[in-house]
């Protein structure tokens, strides 16, 4: 599922009319005509019987005043609410607003945020539901205006249900967003793609339940933008499932090496040690000191273990295994920075870097001495670290740090958090759809980077590697939305996420997305 900017959207628009030939006002009354069976199935007159649509000057506005002319046929109460004068619209927004008014519905031009009082006064909040479609994608600068602010103020204080069209009016991806300027959806009908105004910054604080419309742009439009993001979807991991060969043996699904864990923090080897077998890679050998091995071994004796007491010690069996894990728990000491420095350098396999690897290789130029496949999975703090960046301005520009961090460093990124991201060299996005806040517990990336190791142990001589990366946070994150069934979000840990990932993967296809395609 393709995720477009506001550009990139407008792109795609502006090829479908002017190389594809489909008129403009053909692709509006689409909009129009999906949105309208939305709202139509979500909000039944029987219940909802007022409506009022908020319509802007631009094509935004255009497609509120479309959806106003059908709820009104239909046996709805419309009342069409004009945010500027009528020779303000433009063109297709002025056609149907031409076809509205020889129609006889009702309209006002509002200019002035007080005059708003008295168009509310006859409505019941829970029978009215009121369509936002002021401005949607075509926002390109913060709104200074208090005009707007105040208007986008007051809808939001009514406690009416809100449905915006295309995106909630003031949220946008082009510039950095002002809390009070932002429609706060109930519901947002997103026209033929997701926007990335939808996921990041915060959209999902604003856009309530997501349906997409298909409006009719032609996928060669869509395709003309290059789009690079993407939404996880089963068909993108469904690869998990597949059956494995009746005289398989554990040496078909990959020897790992986990080097984690320290005196102070034997938890997160054992954490990330079970994740990786859960997750069904054939063998986990555990590079331990001497005194954590019997902690590893009574938590779960499937685990081997590989004692050393130098980095040295680990030479041969780094350069032996398939996939290595390093660094949950691991410790910051001199030690742990050699034995990093070792793995980058001597291992000939995918290399998984989580927690304090990757805060030791941070300001170093270590990333860019190796050959092999290496995959970064931090939190926006290690994030921070990594390239220098405020935690602020990683929260309101993830998705191109993210990009252009995997690409000048020819590695792959998983940053986590709400909607984790996976970064690929080549500049391609997968953008996670599973998971909680109940997830936020100490240990759960520890069993992120499990996961990804098991998987990768498995799949990674089938699979591109950027998929098996997109698999492994959705299942964390599907097995996170699991255990927040049984267990809640206050009371979940780590290792809940463990227990329902076998759950996870056996009923993978039981997944309903948070973006429904309409």
């Amino acid at each position: 599922m393709f995720v477009l900017s506001a550009k990139q959207m407008q792109n795609a628009d502006s090829h479908a009319i002017n190389k594809m030939g489909i008129t403009s006002i053909v692709l509006m009354e689409n909009a129009c005509r999906r949105s309208a069976s939305i709202i139509f199935k979500t909000y039944p007159k029987n219940i909802y019987n007022n409506v009022i649509v908020f319509a802007g000057k631009g094509n935004n506005g255009g497609d509120g005043i479309g959806i106003a002319r059908l709820l009104a046929e239909s046996g709805y109460e419309v009342e069409l609410v004009l945010l500027c004068a009528i020779d303000e619209l433009k063109k297709d927004p002025l056609i149907n607003f031409n076809i509205y008014k020889n129609l006889d519905y009702k309209y006002l031009i509002v200019s002035k945020p007080e005059e708003l009082p008295v168009l509310f006064k006859d409505y019941n909040s829970g029978k009215t539901i009121i369509i936002d479609a002021i401005f949607g994608t075509g926002l390109n600068k913060p709104l200074n205006n208090s005009f707007y602010i105040e208007i986008i103020k007051y809808i939001n204080d009514t406690g009416i249900n809100i449905v915006s069209i295309d995106v909630p009016s003031g949220l946008s991806d082009q510039f950095e967003l002002d809390n009070q300027g932002i429609i706060k959806a109930n519901m947002t009908i997103a026209l033929q793609t997701l926007k990335t105004s939808h996921i990041y910054p915060d959209g999902n604080l604003y856009c309530g339940k997501t349906f997409i419309a298909d409006i009719g742009l032609p996928q060669k439009s869509i395709l003309h933008t290059k789009p690079k993001l993407n939404i996880i979807e089963l068909k993108d991991i469904c690869f998990i499932k597949n059956e494995r060969k009746f005289d398989s043996h554990k040496g078909n699904f990959g020897h790992c090496l986990n080097i984690s864990g320290s005196k102070d923090k034997p938890g997160a080897s054992i954490l990330s040690s079970k994740a990786i077998l859960r997750s069904g890679a054939g063998l986990c050998t555990v590079a331990v000191s001497n005194q954590n091995r019997d902690v590893i071994i009574n938590a779960m004796p499937e685990l081997m273990t590989k004692i050393y007491s130098e980095p040295n010690d680990l030479i041969d069996r780094i350069k032996k295994s398939d996939i290595i894990l390093a660094g949950p728990g691991m410790g910051m000491d001199t030690n742990s920075k050699n034995i990093v420095k070792i793995v980058l350098g001597k291992a000939t396999c995918p290399v998984v870097l989580d927690a304090d690897a990757i805060n030791l290789i941070s300001g170093t130029n270590l990333l860019g001495q190796n050959n092999k496949s290496i995959i970064l999975t931090p939190h926006p703090g290690e994030f921070s670290k990594l390239t220098g960046k405020s935690k602020d301005e990683i929260k309101n520009n993830r998705i191109a740090l993210a990009s252009d961090f995997a690409v000048r460093n020819s590695i792959y990124l998983v940053l986590k958090g709400h909607h984790t991201i996976i970064a690929s060299p080549d500049g391609s996005i997968y953008i996670n759809q599973t998971g909680n806040p109940g997830m936020a517990t100490a240990g759960s990336g520890d069993v992120l980077s499990g996961i990804i190791t098991g998987f990768l142990a498995q799949f990674v001589d089938l699979v591109p590697i950027n998929k098996i990366l997109a698999a492994s946070v959705f299942i964390h994150g599907w097995a996170g939305d699991m255990a927040k069934e049984t267990y809640g979000e206050l009371s979940m840990t780590a290792s809940d996420i463990i227990e329902f990932l076998p759950e996870a993967i056996v009923k993978i296809n039981d997944f309903k997305s948070k973006f429904s395609i309409s």
